[in-house]
């Protein structure tokens, strides 16, 4: 329940979620944390490490791990991993998530719950480093507060076993760093995976499947937009910025449009999907994996 107008109230709700909808970072049975780095895969190696099967054909499946791939191969001097991590030192992506079991080390039911957070400050001036974000935001006891439009009811069930949580399937949203920027999508047949402590959770794997609309909408635009860095980046070397310019570029304005990317032909091949994730007998969906790890926070959800 809600307090009242002026009111605060420090009763713990079930799952140590205080009534006034903050998480304890160190409540009994109960691990909140919020993501502190990305894996994004470059080479088809790292593109099934953090994978899992969706769509039960036996094989792993990431498609956008062989989409980041592709751009990495034509354009070798794109670090979108650089790039992605200052990202979320800069506080631009915030995602948070808890868990809830009888016990951190092993429980045959547990549940983790995901949100995208609201974008925050990491230091007084960007770009900040992995210090001084530490302060503001990755300490283990700093609180990060829910969007207001993530939703509530994103819950995965799953089991620990010898620390090792596993999640889902089930759909969550997540926040997906590309490069400088981020693709917000709903991300079906989710699973999240990792090694769970009181400190936080370590060789994390998130993965699912994207929807087209949200390739059309989210995913695209921030890998036009990434590019677009990179290749306007006087940092860049010449190489790098010729290659992207030549792969994407097509009509030579200097601008990388969403159709460009959509256009080129090695992106082309795995765009149009490679699972079927809502059950219509079509492999609509595209597959996505990424490695993560994450710290204690204190989570504000109202």
């Amino acid at each position: 329940a809600l307090p009242a107008c002026d009111e605060e109230t420090n009763a713990v709700a079930d799952g140590g979620v205080f009534d006034n909808g903050i998480s304890e970072a160190g409540a009994a049975n109960t691990l909140s944390v919020v993501l502190n780095s990305y894996a994004v895969p470059t080479n088809d190696t790292e593109a099934k490490k953090y994978a899992y099967d969706i769509d039960g054909d036996g094989k792993v499946d990431n498609a956008l791990g062989a989409v980041l791939a592709a751009i990495k191969a034509v354009a070798p001097g794109v670090d979108l991993q650089a790039a992605m991590n200052q990202n979320v030192l800069n506080g631009n992506v915030i995602m948070l998530m808890q868990v809830k079991a009888s016990d951190l080390t092993t429980a045959a039911s547990a549940t983790l719950q995901a949100w995208t957070g609201k974008e925050k400050l990491c230091c007084d001036t960007r770009p900040c480093t992995e210090t001084t974000a530490k302060l503001k935001c990755f300490s283990g006891t700093n609180e990060h507060e829910a969007d207001i439009n993530s939703p509530a009811n994103a819950l995965l069930t799953g089991a620990i076993a010898s620390g090792t949580g596993t999640f889902g399937p089930g759909t969550i949203e997540v926040q997906l760093p590309i490069g400088k920027w981020a693709a917000r999508v709903k991300l079906l047949k989710a699973k999240v995976e990792g090694q769970v402590s009181s400190t936080g959770i370590i060789e994390g794997k998130l993965a699912g499947a994207i929807s087209q609309s949200d390739l059309k909408t989210q995913v695209v635009p921030a890998v036009a937009l990434a590019l677009a860095d990179e290749m306007n980046d006087p940092t860049s070397t010449q190489a790098t910025r010729d290659a992207i310019k030549k792969a994407f570029d097509t009509n030579k304005d200097g601008k990388i449009t969403n159709d460009e990317v959509s256009g080129n032909s090695a992106i082309m091949a795995v765009m149009s999907g490679d699972v079927d994730a809502d059950g219509d007998g079509k492999k609509e969906e595209l597959s996505a994996a990424v490695g993560f790890t994450a710290v204690t926070a204190v989570i504000k959800t109202k």
